[in-house]
């Protein structure tokens, strides 16, 4: 996973496949992570996801005009002699306020095994540089959280209704088979659907380097509010993907 940080404001995640560690070694395929960071950042519109369809038709940054990210990915794997593949991207930009970074299991600077970005706005005004400095510190510190603590959803509002219905349903069957009556089943229910916020949630989760604050307590107490995030782990799902074909 490449990671590349354009200023304080805007950064791009990458996750690039290969099929062995000895290619993600090799200086080529780190030059093509880092270039396709680049040219995501300079050619993706707005923040958030990035369609595979579009990230591979995307201008690719080193090499010239009209070679696209998919031929760059091709030379690279030909170059390696192994399957190579970008698999997705990510682009955050915030109009004030910072873009946090940080990756872990460094294979080199900006590249690692986990990639995270947490974007962080003001909460009022513009940050003065020193307030910038301090919300870039905060949002290193969040990403790192963020690859600890592997974030579901932003916030409550974030988890889509599938989800929460789903989550609920087992709640329920787990509480009924308790055998309380049907009043207390609905506060235990209540109680348990609290919790699964609270592990899942961003802003809901205990911070990881102080449990007696959450996230969203932490980010508000520096005159911020985290607006996004962004977290890949390489490989993550390949497995269950693969059992779908």
């Amino acid at each position: 996973v490449a990671l590349l940080r354009d200023g304080p404001r805007r950064a791009a995640l990458v996750e690039l496949n290969s099929e062995t560690d000895f290619a993600a070694r090799n200086e080529l395929f780190q030059g093509l992570a880092a270039a396709l960071c680049r040219s995501v950042l300079q050619g993706a519109p707005g923040s958030g996801e990035v369609p595979l369809a579009d990230l591979q038709q995307l201008e690719f940054a080193d090499g010239g005009k009209g070679r696209t990210v998919a031929e760059a990915v091709t030379e690279v794997g030909a170059a390696v002699r192994e399957n190579v593949r970008v698999r997705r991207a990510v682009r955050l930009e915030v109009p004030s306020g910072v873009v946090g970074g940080y990756t872990h299991g460094a294979l080199a600077p900006g590249l690692g095994r986990i990639g995270c970005l947490v974007a962080l706005s003001p909460e009022q005004g513009s940050p003065s540089p020193p307030e910038e400095d301090a919300l870039a510190g905060l949002g290193a510190k969040l990403a790192m959280h963020a690859a600890a603590l592997r974030p579901q959803y932003l916030s409550r509002e974030h988890v889509p209704p599938g989800d929460l219905e789903r989550e609920r349903g087992i709640l329920l069957e787990q509480a009924k088979a308790s055998g309380k009556p049907a009043n207390v089943v609905e506060k235990m229910v209540a109680g348990r659907l609290n919790k699964f916020y609270e592990e899942a949630c961003f802003v809901d989760q205990k911070f990881v380097m102080d449990d007696s604050l959450k996230v969203g307590k932490v980010a508000s107490a520096a005159g911020a509010e985290l607006v996004a995030y962004a977290r890949y782990e390489c490989g993550e799902g390949l497995e269950k993907e693969d059992t779908d074909f």
